[in-house]
Protein backbone atom coordinates (compact mmCIF):
# COMPACT_ATOMS: atom_id res chain seq x y z
CA UNK A 1 0.00 0.00 0.00
CA UNK A 2 1.55 3.39 -0.79
CA UNK A 3 -1.09 5.54 1.73
CA UNK A 4 1.75 6.94 4.39
CA UNK A 5 0.29 7.79 7.80
CA UNK A 6 2.21 10.62 8.79
CA UNK A 7 1.26 11.49 12.16
CA UNK A 8 2.64 10.30 15.30
CA UNK A 9 2.60 11.58 19.08
CA UNK A 10 4.64 15.22 18.65
CA UNK A 11 1.55 15.47 15.40
CA UNK A 12 -1.50 14.78 17.49
CA UNK A 13 0.24 17.21 20.19
CA UNK A 14 0.65 19.96 17.83
CA UNK A 15 -3.11 19.08 16.83
CA UNK A 16 -4.06 19.64 20.39
CA UNK A 17 -2.52 23.37 20.53
CA UNK A 18 -4.82 26.31 20.85
CA UNK A 19 -4.06 28.14 17.94
CA UNK A 20 -3.38 26.81 14.43
CA UNK A 21 0.23 28.13 12.88
CA UNK A 22 -1.18 29.38 9.05
CA UNK A 23 2.65 28.10 8.09
CA UNK A 24 2.95 24.82 8.99
CA UNK A 25 2.71 22.37 6.19
CA UNK A 26 3.28 19.31 7.84
CA UNK A 27 1.83 16.36 5.70
CA UNK A 28 -0.19 14.60 7.93
CA UNK A 29 -1.69 12.18 4.99
CA UNK A 30 -0.05 11.80 1.52
CA UNK A 31 -2.34 8.66 -0.62
CA UNK A 32 -1.78 7.41 -4.09
CA UNK A 33 -4.37 5.68 -5.30
CA UNK A 34 -3.87 2.32 -6.06
CA UNK A 35 -3.87 0.83 -9.29
CA UNK A 36 -6.95 -1.56 -8.46
CA UNK A 37 -8.78 1.12 -9.82
CA UNK A 38 -7.12 0.55 -13.35
CA UNK A 39 -8.09 -3.56 -13.27
CA UNK A 40 -10.72 -3.03 -15.64
CA UNK A 41 -8.79 -1.25 -18.37
CA UNK A 42 -6.10 -3.54 -17.71
CA UNK A 43 -8.54 -6.69 -18.17
CA UNK A 44 -9.97 -5.01 -21.76
CA UNK A 45 -7.22 -3.65 -23.61
CA UNK A 46 -5.27 -7.12 -22.86
CA UNK A 47 -8.24 -9.04 -24.42
CA UNK A 48 -7.90 -6.35 -27.40
CA UNK A 49 -4.40 -7.00 -27.53
CA UNK A 50 -4.83 -10.77 -27.99
CA UNK A 51 -7.12 -10.74 -30.85
CA UNK A 52 -5.13 -10.90 -33.33
CA UNK A 53 -3.23 -13.74 -32.19
CA UNK A 54 -6.16 -15.69 -31.23
CA UNK A 55 -7.42 -14.63 -34.90
CA UNK A 56 -4.04 -16.56 -36.05
CA UNK A 57 -4.35 -19.31 -34.11
CA UNK A 58 -7.95 -20.27 -34.73
CA UNK A 59 -8.53 -19.34 -38.63
CA UNK A 60 -4.81 -19.49 -39.85
CA UNK A 61 -5.34 -20.29 -43.46
CA UNK A 62 -8.28 -17.28 -43.35
CA UNK A 63 -5.89 -14.72 -41.86
CA UNK A 64 -2.73 -15.61 -43.84
CA UNK A 65 -5.51 -14.50 -46.76
CA UNK A 66 -6.77 -11.14 -45.15
CA UNK A 67 -2.74 -10.08 -45.01
CA UNK A 68 -2.14 -10.15 -48.31
CA UNK A 69 -4.62 -6.84 -48.06
CA UNK A 70 -2.94 -3.83 -47.58
CA UNK A 71 -5.41 -2.52 -45.30
CA UNK A 72 -5.45 -5.33 -42.73
CA UNK A 73 -1.37 -4.73 -41.54
CA UNK A 74 -1.58 -1.44 -40.55
CA UNK A 75 -5.06 -2.63 -38.50
CA UNK A 76 -3.33 -5.21 -37.26
CA UNK A 77 -0.11 -3.33 -36.22
CA UNK A 78 -2.38 -1.18 -34.34
CA UNK A 79 -3.84 -3.91 -32.67
CA UNK A 80 -0.65 -4.86 -31.39
CA UNK A 81 1.05 -1.73 -30.54
CA UNK A 82 -1.62 0.39 -29.16
CA UNK A 83 -3.44 -1.65 -25.85
CA UNK A 84 0.31 -1.86 -24.47
CA UNK A 85 0.97 1.70 -25.14
CA UNK A 86 -2.61 2.22 -23.63
CA UNK A 87 -2.76 0.28 -20.46
CA UNK A 88 0.93 2.13 -20.09
CA UNK A 89 -0.52 5.32 -20.14
CA UNK A 90 -2.99 4.38 -17.45
CA UNK A 91 0.03 3.10 -15.10
CA UNK A 92 1.46 6.30 -15.30
CA UNK A 93 -1.46 8.62 -15.05
CA UNK A 94 -2.77 7.09 -11.68
CA UNK A 95 0.69 6.39 -10.76
CA UNK A 96 1.88 10.14 -10.74
CA UNK A 97 -1.98 11.29 -8.33
CA UNK A 98 -1.21 12.02 -5.25
CA UNK A 99 -3.20 14.05 -2.62
CA UNK A 100 -1.77 15.28 0.37
CA UNK A 101 -3.16 16.05 3.72
CA UNK A 102 -1.33 18.95 5.46
CA UNK A 103 -2.17 20.98 8.47
CA UNK A 104 -4.01 23.98 6.63
CA UNK A 105 -4.67 22.66 3.30
CA UNK A 106 -5.19 19.59 0.98
CA UNK A 107 -3.25 19.52 -2.17
CA UNK A 108 -4.16 17.43 -4.74
CA UNK A 109 -1.34 16.67 -7.74
CA UNK A 110 -1.93 15.03 -11.06
CA UNK A 111 -0.08 15.03 -14.88
CA UNK A 112 2.46 12.38 -15.84
CA UNK A 113 5.51 14.82 -16.46
CA UNK A 114 5.86 18.11 -15.04
CA UNK A 115 4.99 19.72 -18.39
CA UNK A 116 0.96 18.42 -17.44
CA UNK A 117 1.56 18.74 -13.50
CA UNK A 118 -1.79 20.24 -12.37
CA UNK A 119 -1.81 20.55 -8.76
CA UNK A 120 -5.36 22.16 -6.78
CA UNK A 121 -5.53 23.45 -3.55
CA UNK A 122 -8.26 23.72 -0.79
CA UNK A 123 -7.67 24.83 2.46
CA UNK A 124 -9.33 22.62 5.17
CA UNK A 125 -11.59 24.19 7.07
CA UNK A 126 -13.48 24.94 3.70
CA UNK A 127 -14.34 21.35 3.91
CA UNK A 128 -18.77 21.17 4.32
CA UNK A 129 -18.92 17.30 3.51
CA UNK A 130 -16.97 13.78 4.16
CA UNK A 131 -18.61 10.87 2.15
CA UNK A 132 -17.61 7.60 1.14
CA UNK A 133 -19.68 6.51 -1.93
CA UNK A 134 -19.98 2.47 -1.88
CA UNK A 135 -16.97 0.94 -3.02
CA UNK A 136 -18.11 -1.90 -5.03
CA UNK A 137 -15.55 -4.53 -6.18
CA UNK A 138 -12.77 -1.89 -4.84
CA UNK A 139 -13.99 -3.47 -1.32
CA UNK A 140 -12.95 -7.16 -2.40
CA UNK A 141 -9.92 -5.83 -2.54
CA UNK A 142 -9.84 -3.37 0.91
CA UNK A 143 -9.88 -0.25 -0.98
CA UNK A 144 -12.52 3.02 -1.11
CA UNK A 145 -12.92 6.55 -1.94
CA UNK A 146 -12.92 9.12 0.31
CA UNK A 147 -15.04 12.06 -1.10
CA UNK A 148 -14.79 15.46 0.62
CA UNK A 149 -16.75 18.55 -0.75
CA UNK A 150 -15.92 21.81 -0.09
CA UNK A 151 -17.14 25.67 -0.62
CA UNK A 152 -13.78 26.78 -2.76
CA UNK A 153 -15.33 26.97 -6.28
CA UNK A 154 -11.95 25.93 -7.81
CA UNK A 155 -12.46 22.30 -6.30
CA UNK A 156 -15.71 21.39 -5.44
CA UNK A 157 -15.28 18.04 -4.74
CA UNK A 158 -11.67 16.16 -3.50
CA UNK A 159 -11.39 12.45 -4.06
CA UNK A 160 -8.68 10.51 -1.93
CA UNK A 161 -9.24 7.56 -4.46
CA UNK A 162 -8.38 3.96 -3.82
CA UNK A 163 -7.29 3.91 -0.10
CA UNK A 164 -6.80 1.91 2.68
CA UNK A 165 -7.86 3.09 6.22
CA UNK A 166 -10.12 5.77 5.44
CA UNK A 167 -11.64 5.40 8.85
CA UNK A 168 -8.00 6.58 10.15
CA UNK A 169 -8.25 9.45 7.28
CA UNK A 170 -11.34 11.07 8.43
CA UNK A 171 -10.53 10.34 11.94
CA UNK A 172 -7.77 13.19 11.09
CA UNK A 173 -9.58 15.45 8.92
CA UNK A 174 -12.68 16.27 11.56
CA UNK A 175 -10.81 17.52 14.46
CA UNK A 176 -8.49 19.01 12.27
CA UNK A 177 -11.52 20.97 10.43
CA UNK A 178 -13.42 21.75 13.56
CA UNK A 179 -10.09 23.68 15.11
CA UNK A 180 -9.54 25.89 12.21
CA UNK A 181 -12.51 26.53 11.12
CA UNK A 182 -13.27 27.64 15.24
CA UNK A 183 -9.60 29.27 15.01
CA UNK A 184 -10.76 31.62 11.60
CA UNK A 185 -14.43 31.97 13.34
CA UNK A 186 -15.66 29.93 10.36
CA UNK A 187 -18.76 28.65 11.99
CA UNK A 188 -20.54 25.43 11.21
CA UNK A 189 -23.96 26.91 9.07
CA UNK A 190 -22.37 25.80 6.10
Amino acid sequence: SRDLLMSDNTNDKKLQASRIDYDDETILWESYPSQWLNFFYYIFYTGVWLIIPAIYIIYPEKSMHYMEMDIVIPFAGALLISPPLIMLYHYFNLRCQVTRLTRNQIIETSGITALFRQSKYCEVSDITDISTPPAGLLGLVNRATLTIKTIDETQAVIKFRGIQDIDKLIAIINPLRRKQRIDRRIYMHN
